[in-house]
């Protein structure tokens, strides 16, 4: 099967496309059996058995390889921290031309597993990973069984947004398209192609100068159960929860990304994940509650119509797709092209992309059971664009809930005071509710 690269074009060639979860695994006999689990889990997907290649003119397509794949699997027997792990992984580029798309690194800590995914975001978004967590744990369940049969399973194929759905469901404005013809038209004047040995030179330049801040903010059970209690009450979602909270902390009005999956009715890796763009307004002259109203309604507008989350990917589909990765590489300063920097500065992120953006993939879709072995909790780095300054991923599992906070620690903000404060929000909003439960 081979299928054109539309709206992941951008993730071909950007320079912090990594996405990392770790699932600490309780129950299994040894690492050979996760290992297994692993390799047949992989090769259940479409996304993650392909390669990319680009032909002549420079467009980039999902080719399946015909014989299953093995991927890396490295075990080791100590734990490493979130932010040096994930400093790590990411100056390790993916040879994705030749079909790597995941590799897993298993830390062995003797009373459970933490294996952690490091996976390229052309193998699909976050939620596409927490399915292919599912299916790894189903086969580790048979494994430790005895009825896992050590044959593959159907693929499940790679369904990508189509430019057909785009020009449907996200129509651009007569203005908007001739305005986009134009950036072609003078691109084509001098155009280039760039290769995967390009993307490979400024990676591993970009790498070389830039380190990410990582931290990590868990919620235990009997606090989460309390919050879930609170925002039911309140009609007030976590997720706004937080972005109140960080609204309040940035102390004067800062735009928030809000990350949404614009196909929930999928199982499936592929990349659905668009975002919406809100006003992070705090007024300290009304309550906390009255804020988190204001915003979940700018939320709710925003997502009237879900496909409206994919204006940008619908913006730049209709771009040159080498024009496209020149906007990708100026957004990350690895090259200077006036006709990129010029997109980028009109329409792009770079000099006004929110200092925050958020997320939540929620209560994690697996099976309540599996047997013996059980998911304890999960962990989730979203991957933070170089314009961008902090990229906060959440995710909930076995009622725990963990908040992974990257940033850049050059930025204006003090990232780590900020989820500083979000841990002191929701420990106040825990403790009103004790006080209500036992007064």
């Amino acid at each position: 099967m081979i299928k054109r690269i539309i709206t992941e074009r951008g993730l071909m060639y950007g320079m912090d496309m990594t996405i990392i979860m770790s699932v600490k695994i309780t129950g299994c006999k040894n690492v050979e059996n996760l290992k297994t689990a692993i390799n047949f889990g992989v090769n259940r997907f479409e996304s993650l058995r392909s390669r990319i290649l680009q032909d002549t003119d420079g467009e980039a397509y999902y080719v399946l390889r015909e014989q299953r794949i093995n991927p890396s699997i490295e075990v080791r027997n100590y734990h490493m921290g979130i932010e040096k792990f994930s400093n790590e992984q990411k100056k390790i580029p993916f040879r994705f031309n030749e079909g790597e798309m995941i590799r897993f690194v298993i830390e062995d800590l003797g009373d459970c597993f933490n294996m952690r995914i490091v996976e390229q975001h052309l193998g699909g978004d976050g939620r596409s990973v927490v399915f292919l967590v599912n299916e790894i744990m189903t086969n580790l369940q048979e494994i430790e069984e005895g009825t896992f049969t050590y044959q593959d399973k159907p693929m499940i194929p790679l369904e990508l947004i189509t430019q057909e759905f785009l020009d449907e469901e996200v129509p651009l404005s007569e203005l908007l398209q001739c305005t986009v013809d134009e950036y072609n038209k003078q691109w084509k004047k001098k155009k280039r192609i760039f290769t995967y040995e390009d993307y490979l030179e400024k990676f591993n330049e970009y790498w070389s100068k830039h380190e990410t801040g990582v931290k990590i903010l868990r919620i235990d059970k009997q606090d989460m159960s309390q919050l879930v209690r609170v925002s039911k009450e309140k009609h007030i979602s976590i997720n706004n929860i937080i972005l109140t909270s960080v609204a309040r902390s940035f102390g004067k009005s800062e735009k928030m990304n809000v990350v949404v999956d614009s196909n929930k009715d999928r199982y499936n890796m592929g990349n659905y994940a668009g975002a919406v763009l809100i006003e992070g307004l705090y007024d300290d002259n009304k309550s906390f509650w009255e804020n988190a109203s204001f915003i979940q309604n700018q939320v709710r507008t925003q997502l009237s119509k879900i496909t409206d989350c994919l204006f940008v990917a619908a913006l730049n589909s209709h771009l040159d797709c080498n024009l496209h990765d020149a906007i990708t590489f100026d957004d990350a300063d690895c090259i200077e092209n006036e006709i990129a920097k010029n997109y980028n500065d009109v329409y792009g992120g770079k000099n006004n992309f929110p200092p925050f953006m958020i997320s939540n993939l929620g209560l994690a879709e697996l099976a309540s059971n599996y047997g013996k072995v059980k998911v304890e909790e999960i962990e989730v780095s979203s991957p933070k664009q170089p314009s961008g300054k902090c990229n906060c991923g959440i995710i909930t599992a076995n009622g725990i809930m963990n908040i992974v906070m990257e940033y850049d620690k050059e930025a204006q903000y003090d990232y780590e005071k900020i989820l500083d404060d979000v841990e002191n929000t929701i420990s106040e909003l825990v403790k009103k509710e004790e006080v209500l439960l036992y007064a």
